[in-house]
C-alpha cells in the first residue's frame, strides 16, 4: 500500500510540475516580447496553445499510474510530456538569463539541459507502442525492439549534450568538438534508425491485435483512432510555409487547431482505451469520423473543381460566380442525400 502511495505522489508531483513549467515558459515568453533570438523566435499565443496539449501526457499517465501502478504507458506519459515542456522552459529560462540578462540561478545548467531535452520526447514514442495497451511486450524477442529504442534514444540524447551546436539559443557551456564531429557524421543515422523503430513498433503493434482478445482489441482501436488523425496534421504541415506557422494566417490558424487536436488525442485516447472508459463506442466514433471526413473532402474536391477550376476556364478572373456555386451547392446537396 505504502509504494502504491509512493508512485501516485510522485506521478502526481511529475503532472504538477509540468503545468508549473508551461506557465513559467509562457511568462518568461512573454517577457522577453518581439526579441528575436537566434533561431529562436519571440512567442506567441499560438505557440503557447500548441504546447498546451503536453500538459494532458502527466495528467493522463498520473491518473493511469493511480489506477494501474504497474503499467508503464502511465509512466512513459509522464516523461513524454514533462520532457516536452522542460525543453520550452529551458529555452525561455537561457534566453533570460543568458541573453537579455536577467539575474536567475542555474543558469548555464539550463542552458546545457536546453540542448537536449527536446530530444527525449519523440523517443518514447517507439516504446509506448510496444507496450500498448497492458504495459508490457508481446513476447521477449519483442522486448529487444524496446531495447534498441532506448539505446537509440540514450544516443541521440547524448550526442546533443555535449554537440556544439543544436535549437538551442545560447552556446553549450559543456561542448566537446568530438562529439559535434560524431553528430555530424552519424546524426542522419540517428533519425533513420527512430523512424526504423517507429515503423517495427507499429508491426508489433499489429501483430498484438491479431492475436488480441475481443475486449483488447477494443483497447487498440482507440490507439488506431489516433493514427488516423495523423496523417492529416503531417499532410497540412507539409503544405504551410515555414514563416506561416505560429501566425495568424489562415493556414497558420488551420496548422495550429489539427496539430492541437492530433497531439491532445494521444493521451485522451490513450486513457480512454487504459482505463476502459467508454470503451466500446470506437467503432461508433471511427465510423462517424470515416463518414464526416469523406463528406468533407468530397464537399471541398466539388467546390474547388467546379467553382475554381470551372471558374478560370470561364475567365471569371478570379472573382466569385454565383451561378458556379449554386451548381456546387447543387451537386454536393444531390450527392448527400
Amino acid at each position: 500500500m505504502t509504494n502504491r502511495r509512493w508512485t501516485t505522489w510522485l506521478a502526481s508531483t511529475i503532472a504538477a510540475a509540468t503545468v508549473t513549467l508551461y506557465m513559467a515558459g509562457a511568462w518568461l515568453g512573454f517577457a522577453r516580447g518581439n526579441v528575436h533570438v537566434g533561431n529562436v523566435p519571440p512567442v506567441t499565443w499560438i505557440d503557447l496553445l500548441n504546447a498546451l496539449p503536453f500538459i494532458a501526457f502527466p495528467i493522463v499517465g498520473a491518473v493511469i499510474i493511480t489506477k494501474q501502478p504497474r503499467n508503464a504507458v502511465g509512466w512513459l506519459l509522464c516523461a513524454a510530456g514533462a520532457s516536452s515542456i522542460l525543453g520550452i522552459f529551458t529555452t525561455e529560462y537561457a534566453v533570460a538569463a543568458l541573453v537579455l540578462r536577467r539575474h536567475l540561478p542555474a543558469a548555464q545548467f539550463v542552458a546545457w539541459l536546453s540542448y537536449w531535452d527536446w530530444t527525449l520526447s519523440p523517443g518514447f514514442a517507439p516504446l509506448i507502442i510496444l507496450i500498448f495497451p497492458d504495459g508490457h511486450f508481446l513476447t521477449r524477442r519483442w522486448r529487444w525492439l524496446g531495447i534498441l529504442a532506448t539505446i537509440n534514444l540514450v544516443f541521440v540524447a547524448a550526442s546533443q549534450m555535449f554537440a556544439s551546436y543544436s535549437f538551442a539559443p545560447v552556446a553549450n557551456p559543456l561542448a566537446v568538438p568530438a562529439v559535434a564531429n560524431m553528430d555530424n557524421a552519424f546524426g542522419a543515422y540517428f533519425g533513420v534508425g527512430t523512424a526504423v523503430l517507429a515503423i517495427l513498433a507499429v508491426a508489433g503493434f499489429v501483430v498484438r491485435y491479431r492475436r488480441a482478445s475481443s475486449d483488447m482489441r477494443h483497447q487498440m482501436k482507440w490507439l488506431l483512432y489516433m493514427f488516423m488523425l495523423l496523417p492529416p496534421s503531417f499532410v497540412l504541415s507539409a503544405i504551410t510555409p515555414q514563416g506561416a506557422v505560429g501566425t495568424t494566417s489562415p493556414l497558420g490558424i488551420a496548422n495550429g487547431i489539427v496539430s492541437f487536436v492530433s497531439t491532445l488525442a494521444v493521451p485522451v485516447f490513450i486513457g480512454i482505451a487504459i482505463l476502459k472508459f467508454r470503451l466500446y463506442d470506437v467503432d461508433v466514433v471511427i465510423s462517424r469520423t470515416l463518414v464526416y471526413g469523406a463528406l468533407a473532402a468530397f464537399i471541398t474536391a466539388v467546390y474547388v473543381s467546379i467553382v475554381v477550376g470551372i471558374g478560370t476556364l470561364v475567365g471569371s478572373g478570379g472573382k466569385p460566380n454565383l451561378a458556379l456555386s449554386i451548381v456546387a451547392t447543387a451537386i454536393v446537396a444531390v450527392a448527400f442525400q
